[in-house]
């Protein structure tokens, strides 16, 4: 438990405060609804202000992402075959449930759709990547790089930022020294198919070095991580990742502000790490559910139509 929290709970005691006990950070919106109930600068998703973060700024082969925002920063499209690159919100978590649905609009091309979290700067952050086929890329300097099919778990941490190496890092399958460390990948090497729409959920709690994804598809879980641990990155902002494929929607995102981990994740991990958490009584299991329907609920092709949001900020990044 919070310090804060230890706080409002004793106010509630003596009765200090009850007129806004509901809306513990007094940023206007009740805590129920908050998805950062202890922070009032986060009180909804939203990724409208965002950064573009090209990951192959000399590369000339193809172009950047280009993003369109929908649904009052809630979901986010890239609609070129383009280099890679991020969509990369200005909100830092620490502990963190990061859940989205995402959707390729197209039969066309077969390469890397994802998204990031604890992302730092442009050499350090986690993404998650799915590839559809196995495929070598096509330029093989300054390596060559290999991209099998299924769901990839990747720490990016590159001695040399953004530009041909981290790119062809980011495209290989597996380990690249200085630059890319695969955590974990998907044993069924499934690719994704266009026009279905996959459910992720992510639980990242930095504190103890946990990361959990599982992925489903309708109420079929297609994926699970089980508790992976990894310390090196110790929070950060939350984006989407795209390379090399165009029509992508990312829609229905969702993140919350999460310190406690669900009662089935916490069984599961090692006894000195359960005394350094506690187990999640709020919404974290409900997420699971919700996850799981709204997946089903997802249109079967034609993707949004709505018009697009206009960004209050965005900027391109070619080097931090």
């Amino acid at each position: 438990m919070t310090f804060a929290k230890i706080v409002y709970y004793i106010l509630q005691v003596l009765g200090v405060g009850d007129a806004c006990k509901k809306d513990f950070d007094g940023d206007g919106t009740i805590d129920e609804e908050d998805v950062c109930p202890d922070n009032r600068m986060v009180y909804a998703t939203d990724f409208r202000a965002y950064q573009t973060v090209v990951l192959d700024p000399e590369g000339d082969s193809q172009i950047d992402p280009h993003w369109i925002i929908y649904n009052q920063g809630a979901e986010i499209v890239q609609t070129m075959n383009s280099d890679p690159g991020l969509a990369v919100g200005f909100h830092a978590f620490g502990g963190v449930d990061f859940e989205g649905t995402f959707f390729v609009d197209t039969e066309i091309d077969d390469d890397y759709v994802g998204f990031v979290f604890s992302y730092q700067d442009n050499s350090h952050f986690y993404t998650v990547m799915w590839k559809k086929k196995t495929q070598t890329y096509w330029q093989a300097m300054p390596f060559r790089a290999v991209a099998e099919p299924g769901i990839q778990l990747k720490l990016v941490s590159s001695a040399t930022g953004p530009g041909q190496m981290m790119r062809n890092a980011l495209w290989h399958t597996g380990d690249t020294p200085n630059q890319v460390r695969l955590l974990w990948r998907d044993p069924k090497n499934a690719g994704w198919r266009e026009k279905v729409a996959y459910r992720w959920l992510l639980f990242h709690r930095p504190k103890i070095g946990l990361i959990r994804l599982r992925i489903f598809e309708g109420e079929n879980l297609v994926a699970d991580s089980g508790n992976i641990y990894d310390s090196q990155l110790k929070g950060g902002r939350l984006g989407v990742f795209c390379f090399s494929q165009e029509a992508i929607i990312w829609s229905d995102l969702v993140y919350r502000c999460n310190e406690a981990v669900p009662s089935a994740i916490y069984q599961e991990l090692p006894r000195q790490l359960q005394s350094m958490t506690e187990i999640d009584t709020t919404r974290s299991n409900e997420i699971i559910q919700v996850g799981r329907r709204r997946t089903g609920d997802f249109p079967a092709a034609s993707g949004p139509q709505m018009q697009a949001d206009q960004p209050p900020e965005e900027q391109e990044i070619i080097a931090e």
